[in-house]
């Protein structure tokens, strides 16, 4: 292949790659729909809305899985067109490649980064809202087993009830 051949295959490959951070950037935007769905199903508490959630959430993970996989594969073929290692092959690589996608890859950049936080953000947002059902949940548990051993009266003084607990473990 010539120069000019190996240019235009450079620049396909380049090509190739920005197509792919573009899916995976919308890719990005359904992993955060789902994290909002089941951020709303953790905050209504409905087991069947957390289900399907979980679900969705699993799905639009193992396709973001996919596309990362194809884009590192294309980024690596690009590499070795260029010579050069994976890891080089940046966004701006790719827009000095592209100059005529160079805006685009700069906005797809930005999308990229402020998915990643809203991702981020809701991740966290939804593992302390996890956490807080589980705590509540242990709580409500060790009310029912009577776990603590009784209330205190107004006085201070603690009072064991004479059952001892709300939950017959005998059966």
């Amino acid at each position: 292949m010539g120069t000019a051949g190996a240019a235009a295959e450079t620049r396909r490959q380049a090509a190739t790659v920005l197509d792919l951070l573009a899916r995976q950037a919308e890719q990005m935007e359904r992993q955060i729909a789902a994290a909002e769905r089941k951020q709303r199903a953790l905050v209504a508490g409905d087991p069947a809305a957390i289900e399907e959630a979980l679900r969705e959430e699993s799905r639009e993970q193992e396709r973001a899985e996919e596309l990362e996989r194809a884009r590192y594969e294309a980024q690596q073929a690009l590499a070795r067109a260029c010579g050069d290692r994976p890891e080089a092959v940046t966004w701006e690589f790719v827009a000095r490649l592209l100059p005529e996608r160079a805006a685009e890859a700069r906005k797809l950049r930005d999308r990229v980064l402020r998915g990643i936080e809203r991702l981020a953000a809701l991740n966290r947002e939804n593992g302390a809202l996890i956490r807080q059902g589980l705590a509540w949940t242990r709580y409500s548990l060790n009310l029912l087993a009577g776990a603590g051993g009784g209330v205190y009266e107004r006085d201070g003084r603690l009072q064991v009830p004479a059952a001892g607990r709300a939950l017959d473990r005998s059966l």
